[in-house]
């Protein structure tokens, strides 16, 4: 008695609600009763999973049946049966026929039951004449030509729909409804799109993300200042960060499309399809404060560093953390302390600085400085970065726009040409994050940050506990500062003096001598006012710290 080994799948959550799955197994069972000397053994199925490009032979069922004739467990004399040769696979008929032949050649027969009733072994296909393999390579290259028909015409459809958004903005279909879901903090209004009252929830979100406010916390003051929007119709975190994520905040719809591997890729953004929602200041700010939470340590309730992640030991050039120690009277004290020192690596500075000085020199300084003293003055000097990558950009688009009507046109050197292509788009993207990167270094340069970071100190001085207040201190200082180097140096036991470099995002440096009760600025992007014995192209960042110690010490002994 044969064992017969049944296989169904479908493509869409679609067909399942509707008659294909229901068919299958009718036609199935009705097979089974005709021939009564075989007995179900094995039932496979892929509900959901396109055949089309193969994930059903990788990971669905169908790599599971495969499997089991490779381990033995379905053997030769066995039975296949389907529905239908694109049940098994609509894939390219070269791999469709490898599929479907070495199923074959292990032994086990396939039976097809529609469009009529046929019967494939490996003796019938290799005695069977010409009629029999073109029969079966017809029946996998139908398979495949009706999906890959169906994908040009839908491919084609996108193409011509995002030309229409593109010329008029296209929001409604034939019928008079949106033809795509819109964000929830937007609402269609005749032939309109407008903003309707969660859109101050959406900038709130930004301004308070500037501010350095976490989700916990912006969820608090989002339930009590705004009702929910969203098909959830409730706040969550989630939710939160997919929107500080979502660039229909700037007017702009993001279509999408298959590679030829069936994964989804991002197109060019389309501008201005929505009513703009926030200022693209205040997103690229947003951007810049986001990614500077990332490399912190999250936050301890009790205590906001100012600068966490930013402070970096300049003898073993690690991040310094504040950590507890004990004083003299037995007080618990905070101290920056090397991280490599924390896990006690080889190597690793030993000598901790006293966190809270450190923040007040640091902060004192900080109320004095200028935009001027925010670049270096090559800096000053140097034209638009975001306007000369955007002049590049625009190049490399008109040699991309060349390059493949050439395609179009020659028969020749195709090849070729198609890596000038994508040379060119890696190229593309690459200016265009480059430009990305520019604008949220831009949008912290300006002196708006710098004025809103010296009035938070000022409120802060009044309030010095005020958590919420050190946040957004924090915020602020992380798109003003890109690091801040330390050279803490042992004057005896209990007395530690250091060197400060602030280095500024936009090129800017300010050096610093401080101790524990005193500090003084020593120079200011020149270089030039370093006391005697220092190198004069002294910075922190890259200087060997062992040879400046031994050139100090020598011209101290010779002072």
């Amino acid at each position: 008695m044969a064992r017969v080994i049944s296989y169904l799948r479908f493509s869409s959550g679609k067909q399942e609600k509707g008659d294909s799955k229901r068919r299958q197994l009718e036609n199935g069972q009705a097979w089974m009763k005709k021939h009564p000397e075989h007995t179900p053994y094995l039932h496979y199925q892929d509900l959901g999973k396109s055949a089309f490009r193969g994930k059903h032979r990788t990971e669905g069922q169908l790599a599971q049946l495969l499997k089991a004739i490779d381990d033995g467990k379905i053997e030769a004399g066995d039975t296949l049966l389907i529905e239908n040769f694109d049940r098994l696979t609509r894939e390219e008929i070269s791999i469709a026929a490898e599929l479907v032949l070495g199923i074959l050649n292990r032994g086990i027969t396939i039976v097809v039951l529609l469009p009529t009733e046929r019967t494939y072994d490996k003796k019938s296909v290799n005695e069977g004449g010409l009629s029999v393999v073109l029969e079966l390579v017809m029946g996998l290259f139908v398979s495949n030509e009706e999906n890959r028909r169906k994908a040009q015409r839908v491919a084609g459809a996108w193409v011509k729909k995002r030309e229409r958004v593109q010329n008029g903005q296209e929001y409604l279909n034939k019928d008079g409804n949106v033809n795509r879901k819109i964000p929830a903090w937007l609402t269609l209004d005749g032939n309109t799109i407008k903003p309707n009252d969660g859109a101050k929830a959406i900038k709130y979100i930004f301004e308070r993300s500037c501010d350095g406010i976490g989700r916990e916390r912006l969820l608090v003051e989002l339930h009590e200042r705004f009702s929910p929007i969203g098909y959830t119709n409730r706040w969550n975190g989630s939710y939160i960060g997919k929107i500080l994520q979502d660039r229909s905040v700037l007017g702009e719809l993001q279509p999408t499309t298959l590679d030829p591997d069936g994964k989804r890729i991002t197109c060019d953004p389309i501008p201005n399809y929505y009513p703009r929602i926030i200022s693209e200041d205040l997103w690229h700010r947003s951007q810049q404060a986001k990614a500077k939470r990332q490399s912190q340590r999250g936050p301890n309730r009790k205590f906001v560093s100012l600068f966490a992640g930013m402070v970096i030991n300049a003898r073993d050039k690690a991040k310094m953390h504040v950590r507890p120690a004990k004083g003299k009277n037995g007080q618990i004290k905070k101290r920056l302390t090397s991280s490599k020192h924390v896990c006690r690596e080889p190597g690793a500075c030993s000598i901790s600085f006293d966190y809270f000085a450190f923040e007040r020199h640091i902060v004192s300084a900080l109320r004095e400085v200028t935009p001027a003293d925010l670049m270096m003055e090559s800096k000053k000097k140097k034209t638009n970065k975001v306007a000369e990558l955007q002049t590049e950009l625009a190049k490399v688009e008109r040699r991309l726009d060349e390059v493949q009507k050439a395609v179009e046109q020659s028969d020749d050197a195709v090849t070729t040409l198609l890596k000038a292509i994508g040379t060119l788009e890696k190229n593309r993207k690459l200016l265009a994050r480059q430009i990305e990167l520019e604008k949220q270094k831009t949008a912290v340069q300006d002196a708006g940050p710098l004025q809103e970071a010296q009035s938070v100190i000022e409120l802060l001085e009044k309030n010095p506990n005020d958590s919420v207040l050190r946040l957004k201190l924090r915020a602020v200082l992380s798109g003003l500062i890109d690091s801040i180097y330390i050279l803490p140096i042992k004057v005896s036991y209990a007395k530690v003096e250091a060197w400060v470099q602030i280095n500024f995002a936009s090129g800017g440096v300010r050096l610093l001598a401080m101790s524990k009760q005193h500090c003084m600025v020593m120079k200011l992007n020149g270089f030039d006012k370093l006391p005697h014995g220092m190198p004069k192209t002294l910075d922190l960042r890259t200087m060997d710290v062992a040879a400046w110690e031994r050139t100090a010490k020598k011209y101290e002994k010779f002072a």
